[in-house]
């Protein structure tokens, strides 16, 4: 099987160098896409690897990496970027922050496309992954279908960007500094992310929450919510049950992770209900 890897980083940094229309920002910016993620009994083999790069200087490059033939040779090139193309990009990624991952991280391909894409910004972290090795984890979180495609056309418009540029070839060590150095910059967000998540409920993260069996084992999507006024719990239903048998008791941030377009229900009142149609529809709420 071949694994195709295309890896883009994006760093940019304020200086008084850039252009006054470029936002200045305090920590750099990284988006990382990979085509090629899901490994088995060896790693996944690395077909293209790509590097957009903006120094402390302003000065704009495209590293790449082209798989020859052989195993593990390389051919090395550079492009000419711009400023503007980097803010372009991060703008069309901007809906990628509201997809689910996958947990445990890097346990399994839950968008089924063998590609990892990450965003590393000033105002937002997010990146997907997969088993690289033989050992895979069945994930707790599991993407709608309408998820999945907004992740295909993040992952499409990445793809339709590295196609518009020219490359002149490079030696190995020039691309190997630029990619060491891009590569700690991720690193650092994700650190950076952990620390810093934003947690809107009011309630505790291990508040535990009644869902069912239905969204835990089967992938339903949760169409009602409710916040009881008794007690304060809350409740998030597929309705295709009300069986006691296919109750099942998890956290209030596991299920966040299944699906984040839950947080909009953040400040549900206490004896209030939310419901849609479909994972897609917007949320109806009103008093029980």
């Amino acid at each position: 099987m071949r694994f195709f890897c295309f890896i883009l980083a994006i760093f940019i940094s304020g200086c008084s160098g850039v252009a006054e229309k470029v936002k200045k920002i305090e920590e750099p910016r990284l988006v990382i896409l990979t085509e090629g993620i899901v490994g088995g009994i060896s790693s996944p083999i690395v077909l293209q690897e790509m590097i957009f790069y903006q120094d402390a200087l302003g000065k704009c490059e495209v590293w790449t990496r082209k798989l020859k033939e052989a195993p593990f040779q390389y051919s090395y090139y550079v492009s000419d970027y711009s400023l503007s193309q980097f803010e372009q990009l991060l703008s069309k990624l901007d809906g990628v922050k509201n997809l689910p991952l996958e947990n445990p991280v890097g346990g399994e391909d839950i968008y089924e496309l063998d590609t990892s894409l990450g965003v590393f910004s000033d105002q937002w972290q997010w990146m997907n992954q997969a088993p690289s090795g033989c050992i895979h984890m069945q994930s707790k979180t599991i993407p709608t279908s309408r998820q999945k495609e907004k992740f295909q056309e993040a992952v499409q418009k990445v793809q339709a960007e590295l196609k518009t540029l020219n490359f002149k070839e490079i030696d190995q060590q020039s691309y190997e500094k630029i990619a060491r150095e891009t590569l700690k910059i991720r690193d650092n967000y994700r650190i950076k992310s952990d620390k810093n998540m934003t947690w809107l409920f009011k309630d505790s993260p291990d508040l535990a929450i009644i869902t069912t069996r239905q969204v835990i084992d089967l992938g339903y999507p949760i169409l009602r919510v409710t916040h009881d006024s008794d007690d304060g719990g809350w409740q998030f239903l597929c309705g295709t049950s009300n069986e006691t048998d296919d109750a099942r008791v998890i956290s209030l941030e596991e299920i966040l992770k299944r699906d984040e377009t839950l947080a909009e229900l953040h400040d549900l009142p206490l004896g209030w209900v939310a419901w849609r149609k479909t994972s897609n529809s917007p949320w109806q709420r009103q008093k029980r």
